[in-house]
């Protein structure tokens, strides 16, 4: 079904048809754009940005503790999310399928790792020791690159 937009000279098509690029596909599309993401802030960390003043214990601490409480509630929210709603005084939801769960809780958790990355960065920011900011992007693509989609919904029922 082809439907046209009159502000557009433009087509815009909707198809309901499968993407050709299957769910686990995309996600670990997603995931290698997520680990060149992390690599490229890494290398621009260290070639085009300086070094802070050092910063204190507790602000290093702090983002620290911030970064590995990314790293936990990303794996953890995939577990959330990924529960059917079960409660009865909430609406059942038409639009939460289990396919989507599936892929909303992949797509939080490979944020969230990607985000640990992000934090050595801003450790780099604050003036953290080297061993550190390099600690923090390397537990960020360790978890990227130890994630896998395993099987979606979709494909386990049929």
């Amino acid at each position: 079904m082809i439907l046209t937009c009159s502000e557009t000279p433009f087509p815009i098509a909707f198809s309901r048809r499968k993407h050709p690029m299957g769910p686990e596909r995309q996600l670990r599309v997603f995931q290698v754009v997520c680990v060149v993401f992390v690599a490229v802030c890494f290398i621009f960390t260290r070639t085009l940005f300086r070094q802070a003043e050092p910063a204190s214990s507790f602000e290093q601490g702090l983002f620290v503790l911030l970064a590995l409480w990314s790293a936990y509630s990303g794996f953890r929210l995939q577990q959330t999310v990924n529960r059917v709603r079960t409660s009865a005084h909430l609406p059942p939801d038409n639009r939460s399928t289990p396919i989507r769960r599936w892929r909303a809780g992949h797509l939080m958790r490979l944020a969230s790792a990607t985000s640990v990355g992000l934090w050595g960065m801003i450790l780099n920011f604050v003036g953290s020791p080297t061993w550190l900011v390099g600690a923090m992007f390397g537990l960020g693509l360790i978890l990227l690159l130890i994630w896998s989609p395993g099987s979606s919904p979709a494909i386990a029922e049929s």
